[in-house]
């Protein structure tokens, strides 16, 4: 199962973000209030017919978009005990979603989901120098394996996983 937006950036290119919730929890407000403050650059351009234009992301637009009601749809809820997630954002207050400045900035709706579903594995990018930043590649959250093969300036190489689908995990991390 493949989901590829990520929560608002400090970026001008928005085309593949969303707000993190529509209805934050209560116990993460401040934290979601924090992180907006912080990292959430409202306005932007995203392509639209080949061409760009002015984007700004509006309360109204968070009430109606956002990761967490993407991930509350049954598609992605299903048998997920059994289901591989390729997520491009990794969860939040993770190994996997730390910045070189030292910030994590993954995604706090999909950290809650993966708390709540338990997927077997969810494989995730977007931070890319995470790995370099943490010494790590691979965490637990509950029986969930998460994992992100880091690929910051790999020049000639490539960083991949490699796992059993059926034993996650054993998961590896290859540079090739």
């Amino acid at each position: 199962m493949g989901y590829g937006f990520v929560p608002v950036t400090p970026f001008g290119i928005k085309d593949w973000e969303k707000y993190d919730f529509s209805t934050c929890p209560p116990e993460l407000a401040a934290r979601y209030a924090t992180r907006k403050a912080a990292n959430y650059n409202l306005r932007g351009w995203k392509t639209d017919s080949g061409a760009w234009k002015e984007f700004h992301f509006t309360p109204a637009l968070e009430l109606r978009e956002s990761i967490q009601l993407d991930l509350e749809d049954r598609l992605y809820r299903t048998d997920a005990g059994r289901t591989l997630y390729v997520v491009h954002t990794p969860p939040d207050d993770t190994c996997l979603d730390v910045t070189a400045y030292g910030q994590h900035v993954g995604s706090l709706a999909l950290r809650r989901f993966i708390e709540e579903t338990q997927p077997l594995m969810t494989l995730h990018g977007h931070v890319h120098e995470t790995v370099e930043m943490t010494g790590e590649f691979m965490e637990r959250i509950g029986s969930s394996i998460c994992a992100s093969p880091g690929n910051t300036d790999a020049g000639d190489t490539l960083r991949a996983l490699w796992f059993d689908a059926e034993r996650p995990e054993g998961v590896e991390r290859l540079t090739l």
